[in-house]
């Protein structure tokens, strides 16, 4: 990838998916008209590029790039126009609390993290939570997040949430999903 990717100021789709790069350019921050950004598969990566410019940015694919605690760049939570975030297959074990700050977010993939053990806060206007884990831990603290969530529906535009997971076989007994004016919907998958 080029050092002066940044000066591509119009850019707004990148997919460099499936690379070895192990950095990015500093330049990306640059990319302020950037919507779309596939990082996906790119499992040598080592750091991250900073996200602070990118204030356009919609979608952010980060899927299967073997990130760790500490791996998500501090700035990701100016990305106040983020929609979807995919951080399906990684080796988290906690996701930052900054993913609450993201305002906009309204779709999280969590599948296929293993190793994850807690989840922060979920922004008020997630609709759809991606997440398959078996251990009861973490469904329990996904479903606190979601309950906590539901509080909060009512107050938003949106008035679903849609989670898919593999821990439905698991609702803690204490979990009301069914509100008066707000809907919970769990659906299993294998």
């Amino acid at each position: 990838l080029p050092e002066d990717v940044g000066s591509l100021s119009s850019l707004e789709m990148l997919n460099i998916s499936g690379n070895n790069f192990e950095h990015f350019p500093r330049s990306m921050v640059q990319l302020g008209a950037l919507q779309y950004l596939d990082l996906s598969y790119c499992k040598r990566l080592k750091e991250l590029p900073g996200f602070m410019g990118m204030q356009n940015l919609e979608t952010l694919d980060l899927s299967h790039c073997n990130l760790i605690d500490g791996g998500l760049v501090k700035d990701i939570g100016c990305l106040s126009s983020l929609k979807v975030l995919d951080l399906s297959g990684n080796n988290f074990e906690h996701l930052p609390q900054r993913i609450a700050q993201l305002g906009a977010l309204q779709n999280l993939d969590l599948s296929d993290c293993k190793r994850l053990t807690q989840l922060p806060e979920f922004p008020q206007q997630l609709d759809t939570i991606r997440a398959d884990w078996s251990n009861h831990l973490i469904c329990n603290s996904l479903f606190q997040n979601i309950s906590s969530l539901q509080n909060d529906i009512s107050d938003s535009h949106s008035l679903s949430l849609r989670v898919f997971t593999s821990c439905a076989n698991n609702i803690p007994s204490w979990f009301h999903h069914q509100g008066m004016d707000t809907r919970v919907s769990i659906s299993q998958y294998a």
